[in-house]
């Protein structure tokens, strides 16, 4: 299962948090807020976690005593996510997707 679904459909039932996803992750150094999602995190519905927070890192911010100009350091944006490992039941079982 893609993180991203399971994210979106839990903060539906205000169960998780879904960041700004803008249009995709992927932006060819050109696509300020992407343009197809092909960037995944997969996860297994029995594993035992829950999801917090899922979104993308568009903005690449300038740090200049380290010769770090503004701008895309990839052709993706990095994929963030914060996740609590170990719960119980799984994810799955709680959100009724184990079946």
């Amino acid at each position: 299962m893609d993180l991203r679904t399971a994210a979106e459909d839990l903060e539906v039932l205000g169960l998780s948090k879904v960041g700004d996803i803008k249009k995709g992750a992927y932006n060819a150094f050109k696509y300020p807020e992407g343009a197809t999602f092909g960037d995944h995190i997969m996860v297994k519905p029995n594993a035992h976690m829950a999801i917090d927070f899922f979104g993308y890192l568009y903005d690449m911010p300038a740090v200049p005593e380290q010769g770090i100009k503004e701008g895309y350091v990839s052709d993706h944006f990095a994929v963030y996510t914060e996740l609590r490992l170990g719960t119980k039941p799984s994810y799955g079982e709680f959100y009724g997707l184990d079946k």
